[in-house]
């Protein structure tokens, strides 16, 4: 087992997680325009890419579990190749809702097995190598506005930037599917006794259920800026797709920038401190975002 080159599968996992979140707000105003939609017509993609997460998600860490980690990152990176690929290849907007859907399953096999990955590798001081991990989602958000800019304004393609992430996606399951995995922390492969006693504890846990509050309005508010902001700054504030996606790009530098400080910071304070001031300036900042003309 060589755990540098697991650790990077890992990052791989969620470098492509951000670089995704971050091209579809930038080629949205041209799918708007090239297909005649409505808002509310595009909108369907990102609720289509949602639901094939969610599901994905829901069902990886049980499925990892039973099955071992290398089958899911595998189909995690297969799936999020084939819906690039169809995303970038159908000439019809239900194709492309039907590639969202896909690759949003992918990117959540990846997402979840990524940080089950890293609590397998790293039982000591988990906290901070997931801080870490996360960073990479980072690390993919400020490379996705970008390479979108360059696609966009210099190739003049959005269809040949979903085709250059699903080679990438090709790149990262060859890569994985040469390697030996640990079994889940914890030891022998779990019966579904021990899998539905651990459901249980985690749903009657309040703990569980209030950081998914915080996770679900953190997700919501993100991704609803990252999938919005090109068209908002395109359509009324007249912005090319370089200034839009820089602005993007920004943002992202910021959310890169507190994860790095934050993950040292948590390991002194404590994560219940840690929570209530980031919570707390993430109300602040973004009401008086929404409020400033």
């Amino acid at each position: 087992m060589n755990l540098r080159s697991l650790t990077w599968i890992a990052y791989l996992g969620l470098v492509l997680n951000g670089i995704m979140a971050n091209i579809m707000g930038p080629v949205m105003p041209i799918i708007i325009q090239e297909y005649g939609l409505t808002l509310a017509a595009a909108g369907v993609v990102f609720t289509s890419q949602g639901l094939g997460r969610l599901v994905s998600v829901f069902l990886t860490g049980s499925w990892s579990d039973r099955v071992g980690r290398k089958p899911v990152v595998l189909l995690g990176a297969v799936l999020t190749c084939a819906g690039a690929a169809l995303y970038g290849i159908s000439g019809f907007w239900p194709g492309q809702i039907a590639g969202a859907a896909v690759f949003g399953s992918g990117l959540g096999m990846l997402d979840g097995i990524a940080n089950a990955l890293i609590s397998d590798l790293y039982t000591e001081r988990r906290g901070l190598a997931l801080n870490r991990l996360h960073v990479f989602f980072g690390i993919g958000s400020l490379i996705g506005p970008l390479t979108a800019a360059f696609f966009l304004d210099v190739l003049d393609s959005w269809r040949a930037l979903f085709l250059c992430v699903a080679v990438a996606a090709a790149g990262c399951f060859a890569f994985a599917s040469r390697q030996a995995y640990p079994q889940a922390a914890g030891g022998e492969k779990l019966g579904r006794e021990q899998l539905r006693a651990g459901r249980s504890r985690i749903l009657a846990s309040k703990e569980v259920w209030m950081l998914s509050g915080i996770m679900f309005t953190y997700n919501g508010v993100g991704h609803t800026i990252m999938g919005w902001v090109n068209t908002y700054l395109s359509g009324e504030l007249a912005a090319t797709v370089f200034t839009a996606s820089l602005i993007l790009t920004l943002y992202n530098v910021g959310i890169t920038t507190g994860r790095m400080f934050w993950g040292n910071v948590s390991e002194r304070i404590g994560y219940p401190a840690t929570l209530l001031i980031c919570s707390l300036g993430g109300f602040i900042f973004v009401t008086l975002g929404t409020l400033v003309q």
